[in-house]
């Protein structure tokens, strides 16, 4: 499994991992840039407590790790791509930034 990391307050990036089962780590707060998973199962870590993901643009990521009690700030549609597993351990919240439904996780 390939495993980066980007370790900023501000992460500007463009990552494309590659294939296989891949995971990478953000620990920055406000997150832009363009992050795309590879062919296989893929996951997306964030260390960062309070993660706005509102303008990055993020595909191909399955699985998605969220620190204990996060604060995240997303799209529907981004959240809409992790048909995988959402691992969350405590109280999370979950700031939509468009409109629409979606079912929630059973894990967060």
């Amino acid at each position: 499994m390939g495993r980066f990391c980007v370790s900023t307050i501000l992460s500007l990036f463009a990552e494309s991992i590659g294939n296989g089962k891949s995971s990478l780590a953000l620990k920055g707060v406000t997150i832009l840039g363009i992050y795309t998973g590879g062919t296989d199962t893929d996951s997306l870590i964030f260390s960062s407590s309070t993660p706005d993901l509102s303008n990055a643009t993020i595909t191909g990521f399955e699985n998605l790790a969220l620190t204990n009690n996060a604060n995240i700030t997303a799209s529907i549609a981004l959240m809409l791509q992790f048909t995988g597993t959402v691992y969350a351990a405590r109280t999370e919240t979950l700031n939509l930034t468009t409109a629409g439904t979606f079912n929630a996780f059973s894990t967060m």
